[in-house]
């Protein structure tokens, strides 16, 4: 499951999750993978460069295919069980060609290093696929494992 949060809450409902949302998560995936493999954070973009979050907001992203769905694991340390549900189905992100060629690159890393929380567990893993149409990839398989 695909388990993101907004201010602090995880996104039960899918149509709380939307195309930026999803970039930030992005973003904030590849900050963290950045510092772990210490490579120098991506520059900010330049004047004439594609800012990806200004680029998400002109993208829809349809989760209409998403729905919420509990697991739990237990907690030897803590002797409990943890919630660990999120977000499974598909989803459509769509938008101006240009808006989704400058988002490519973060959702095929996404695909490869997993997003949102508890990723350590194995959470966050999607698969793209093209669509017919060549403005909109889909995120899917958000399956639990």
């Amino acid at each position: 499951p695909l388990r993101l949060q907004h201010q602090g809450k995880p996104i039960f409902k899918a149509q709380q999750l939307d195309a930026p949302g999803l970039v930030r998560a992005l973003l904030r995936r590849q900050m963290q993978w950045q510092q772990i493999t210490d490579q120098k954070p991506a520059a900010p973009p330049t004047l004439g460069q594609p800012d990806p979050m200004h680029q998400a907001q002109t993208c829809k992203l349809d989760t209409r295919n998403l729905q919420w769905h509990d697991i739990q694991r237990h907690s030897g340390t803590q002797n409990q069980k943890l919630p660990l549900g999120g977000l499974i189905g598909s989803a459509t992100l769509s938008g101006p060609v240009a808006a989704l060629q400058t988002l490519l690159p973060l959702l095929l890393m996404g695909e490869q290093l997993h997003i949102g929380k508890e990723t350590v567990m194995g959470l966050g893993r999607y698969q793209l696929s093209a669509d017919h149409t060549p403005s909109a990839p889909r995120m899917d398989k958000l399956t639990p494992l």
